[in-house]
C-alpha cells in the first residue's frame, strides 16, 4: 500500500481525476482539473456523460449530468442532472470518481434509457420501481428491525459495508484510522494501487534502461564533437583554398593571359634588339650573338603565335556566345 501521509488538496483531487481515466474510456478534458466528459454508447444511442468538479472536490461530490435528455430513476425529471445514483448519494471523500462514473454508464449501457422526446412513462410507476428496488435490496443486506416499506434504506457504494454490524458501523464512522484501514482492503482502492504500482515498476524499468545506455550516448557524443571539430577544420581548409581559387581566376583569366603574352613577346623582341646591338658594337663574338639571338627571336615568334592563336580563339568564342 502506498504511503498516504502528507497528500496535498491537489494531489488528492489529481488522484480522483487519475481514476476516472483508468476506470473509463474515451475521457475527453473540457476544462483541465475542472471539467470533462465521458463518450459511451447505450443501445444504438451515443451519449455523453459529463462531470463537473466544483472547487471544493474531493471534499464535496461532482456534479454529473447525462447528453441527450433522458428518462431514467437517477437522472433528476426537470434536467439532465444524475441525482440518484448510488455513487453520489453515498459520496464520501474517500469514494473513486471513476468508479461512480463506471457505474452510471454501466447502467445506462445495460439498460438503455428512453429519450425524452419519446412519450414519457408515468413518473410516479418509474419512482414506485425504484423505491421497491431499493426496499428489496436493503431488506436483504439489514436484519434490522427499523427498517419498513414506507422508509427505504439507501444501498451503500461500498458491498463491503452490508456485512458490518451496527456498532462496527459506528465505530467505522467515528475512527479515521479504521476509515483508512478498511479502504486500503477495498477492491477498488488495491485495483488503484496495484495499477499504480505497475506504472511505478515500467517507470524504474524505462529509468533503469537510460541509464544503461549512458555509455554509448557519451561515446555518441565525443564522437559528435570530434566530427564537429573535423568539419571545422575542413570548412577553415576550404575557404582559404576558395580564396586562392578566386586570387588565380582573377590572374588568369583569358584577357590576364592575352596581356602577359603580349609583354612575354615584347620582352623576347626587345632582349634580341639589344643582342643585336651589342654584336654591332663588338661586345659580343659572332657564335655567342648568333646562338643567343636565335634563341630570342624564336621564343619571341613563339609567344606572338600563342597570342594571335588565342586571340582568335576568343574572337571566335565571343561570335558563338553572340
Amino acid at each position: 500500500m502506498l504511503a498516504r501521509n502528507f497528500v496535498t488538496e491537489t494531489e488528492k483531487r489529481r488522484r480522483q481525476i487519475d481514476t476516472l481515466k483508468i476506470f473509463n474510456d474515451n475521457v475527453a478534458e473540457i476544462k483541465e482539473n475542472a471539467e470533462y466528459s465521458v463518450e459511451f454508447t447505450s443501445g444504438n444511442i451515443q451519449m455523453f456523460l459529463e462531470v463537473v468538479l466544483g472547487s471544493n472536490f474531493p471534499q464535496e461530490a461532482p456534479v454529473l449530468s447525462v447528453r441527450p435528455l433522458i428518462i431514467h430513476p437517477w437522472v433528476a425529471e426537470d434536467n439532465c442532472s444524475i441525482v440518484s445514483a448510488p455513487g453520489l448519494i453515498n459520496y464520501t471523500i474517500h469514494s473513486d470518481l471513476g468508479r461512480i462514473v463506471q457505474a452510471i454508464i454501466r447502467e445506462l449501457e445495460q439498460n438503455p434509457p428512453k429519450l425524452l422526446e419519446e412519450t414519457p412513462p408515468n413518473r410516479s410507476e418509474v419512482d414506485l420501481n425504484l423505491n421497491q428496488q431499493n426496499i428489496s435490496q436493503n431488506s436483504t443486506a439489514h436484519n434490522s428491525p427499523s427498517l419498513s416499506v414506507a422508509s427505504p434504506v439507501k444501498v451503500p457504494a461500498f458491498p463491503e459495508l452490508q456485512s458490518l454490524s451496527i456498532d462496527e458501523l459506528n465505530n467505522l464512522t467515528n475512527s479515521v484510522d479504521l476509515q483508512d484501514k478498511f479502504i486500503e482492503k477495498l477492491p477498488q482502492t488495491v485495483e488503484v494501487d496495484t495499477i499504480i504500482q505497475e506504472h511505478m515498476d515500467q517507470i524504474e524499468q524505462l529509468a533503469k534502461e537510460n541509464l544503461s545506455k549512458q555509455k554509448t550516448l557519451d561515446d555518441l557524443k565525443k564522437d559528435v564533437i570530434e566530427r564537429l571539430e573535423s568539419m571545422s577544420e575542413l570548412k577553415t581548409n576550404y575557404e582559404t583554398l576558395q580564396t586562392k581559387y578566386e586570387k588565380l581566376c582573377t590572374i588568369y583569366t583569358s584577357q590576364a593571359i592575352l596581356a602577359m603574352l603580349a609583354d612575354s613577346t615584347a620582352k623576347a623582341d626587345e632582349e634580341s634588339e639589344h643582342l643585336a646591338e651589342s654584336f654591332l658594337q663588338g661586345e659580343l663574338d659572332c657564335d655567342t650573338f648568333l646562338k643567343n639571338y636565335e634563341m630570342k627571336r624564336g621564343l619571341g615568334h613563339i609567344r606572338r603565335a600563342r597570342h594571335d592563336r588565342l586571340l582568335h580563339q576568343l574572337s571566335q568564342l565571343d561570335k558563338i556566345s553572340i
